[in-house]
């Protein structure tokens, strides 16, 4: 097997192709069959790579860290079962986005958010260089994120509490009520977004009051920053 194809059927296999698929659908392309076995081994060097890529030390470079947990479907043998993706994004001072790390886990509970967080500050995030952590509504990673980086300011994200305000509209007259919303966080300070926020509160709470509801409940909360 030419090394230079190597790349080309890790992709293959990647994609979500059987090892015997990747030879079937790459003789054309390569002008010859690839074996099973050949594929196999090939893709257990990918192994070894992702062993690389969560263990190796982190640059404390980023100015603004995004962590969310993804909720997936992963095929596996015999079924698809949905398995919890926890991420760690990076925003560097050059405006770069950059994957830090992922863990897959059974759930978002504190603890393992805790073992997440933590295993990038001992791998040498120390945060000396965020302005901002941003995560969802999870009670559970607020409280890892406050004990693993007690002096970072945390922001809670406004769109996924937008998505969640979208869940308690109907589809017609969705868009203007999620527009007018945006305008609040988009305010320059806090003084006019609370401003935005009466206003918004004031148009919808009739016509959509589970939706008005939704952001009520959390609009005081400190780590919605403005």
């Amino acid at each position: 097997m030419l090394v230079k194809n190597d790349n080309l059927i890790k992709d293959a296999f990647l994609s979500g192709l059987s090892t015997r698929k990747v030879g079937e659908v790459l003789e054309n392309v390569l002008g010859y069959k690839i074996s099973a076995s050949t594929v196999s081994n090939i893709a257990k060097t990918l192994d070894g790579k992702v062993r690389e890529f969560h263990t190796k030390t982190l640059e404390d470079k980023y100015a603004y860290l995004f962590l969310d947990g993804i909720n997936l479907n992963v095929k596996c043998m015999d079924a698809r079962n949905k398995k919890t993706v926890l991420a760690a994004y990076g925003i560097t001072p050059a405006g770069s986005r950059e994957l830090i790390s992922f863990r897959i886990d059974k759930s978002e509970s504190e603890m393992s958010w805790y073992l997440f967080v933590d295993s990038l500050f001992r791998r040498g995030l120390k945060g000396k260089n965020l302005s901002l952590m941003i995560i969802d509504g999870s009670t559970s990673l607020m409280l890892a994120v406050k004990t693993v980086y007690p002096f970072t300011p945390v922001q809670r994200c406004w769109v996924h509490k937008l998505r969640n305000v979208a869940s308690k509209l109907p589809k017609k007259g969705a868009d203007a009520c999620l527009d007018s919303c945006k305008k609040i966080y988009l305010a320059e300070n806090k003084k006019d977004a609370v401003k935005v926020y009466d206003k918004w509160k004031e148009a919808f709470k009739n016509r959509y009051p589970k939706a008005v509801v939704c952001l009520e409940k959390d609009i005081e909360d400190p780590s919605y920053v403005f």
